[in-house]
This record gives C-alpha cells, sequence and structure tokens, in this order.
C-alpha cells in the first residue's frame, strides 16, 4: 500500500485509536444471525436450506454501546463508484417522439465506513459493490448488503 493509500484509510496516528478498539472489542455482545437469505442455500443434514445473516441493526445493537464507552463511532455512508461510462443513446418511440436512454450497468456503489475516535483519530474503509441493475431497487439492494459488510469489518 501507498503512503497515499495509506493516507487515505487512516488518521497519521492510530495509536489511541487502536487501543480504544481492542477496549471495545471486549464487550461487544454477541451477534445473532436471525435473518434469512433465500438466494443463498447452504446443505444441514442432506437439506438445502436458506443461509442465515444478521441485520445491519442487531450488528448495531451488538456493538454500539461498547464503542460509545471507548470514545468510537462508526460512520458511513455511499456514493457511485467509478464503473464504467453509461452508454448514452437517442432512440425514437413508437409515436416518433425522440428521448435518451441510459445504460448503467456496471456501475458500483462504494460503501464508505469510518471508525471515529474522540482524540480525532480514524480509521475508514471502501468497499466497491457492482450493480448489475444500477435502478433505485439494485442500488438500494447494493447499499444494504454494503452498509452490514461494511460495519461488519
Amino acid at each position: 500500500m501507498t503512503e497515499q493509500q495509506v493516507q487515505l484509510t487512516q488518521s497519521a496516528a492510530i495509536d489511541l485509536i487502536v487501543a480504544a478498539l481492542i477496549k471495545a472489542q471486549a464487550n461487544f455482545k454477541p451477534v445473532v444471525k436471525s435473518a434469512e437469505n433465500s438466494f443463498f442455500k447452504r446443505v444441514v443434514d442432506g437439506k438445502q436450506v436458506n443461509s442465515r445473516y444478521a441485520p445491519l441493526p442487531e450488528l448495531q445493537d451488538a456493538t454500539r454501546d461498547a464503542l460509545a464507552n471507548e470514545g468510537l463511532v462508526v460512520s458511513q455512508c455511499f456514493s457511485r463508484g467509478a464503473g464504467v461510462v453509461p452508454y448514452r443513446d437517442k432512440i425514437k418511440s413508437l409515436d416518433g417522439k425522440s428521448f435518451e436512454i441510459c445504460d448503467l450497468s456496471g456501475y458500483e456503489v462504494v460503501i464508505v465506513t469510518k471508525l471515529l475516535h474522540v482524540s480525532g483519530q480514524w480509521l475508514c474503509g471502501f468497499l466497491p459493490l457492482p450493480t448489475p441493475r444500477f435502478d433505485p431497487q439494485g442500488a438500494t439492494a447494493a447499499c444494504t448488503y454494503g452498509l452490514r459488510t461494511g460495519y461488519a469489518a
């Protein structure tokens, strides 16, 4: 990792935030995988069953108090990544009117997760996620998955 890349992922010093994170992790509550994902199956006793995962609110509930007690907070946001440039073209509808179409497949959403400490020190991670469909549903699905994954990391 280059020095410039390190500067994008952490503050100049991280000694206080690391010490606080170690203390906080010792007090995290157990995380229960209470939700089912019907799109991913696993085999249990020879039968296919839905995989299970912990929803974001459960991850937050298991960690928020311990983090806050050590002066830590998690902040998350997302942005559009640097995926392919959209294909634009003008086409004509059946009634002869012209309109523009835009193919956003291949775009990605980037989840930015930052761990902040009262000292001003911070750690940051970036999780780029491809969006096979860049419409509200595709983007929301990528963000939902990414926020949970980024928080858990």
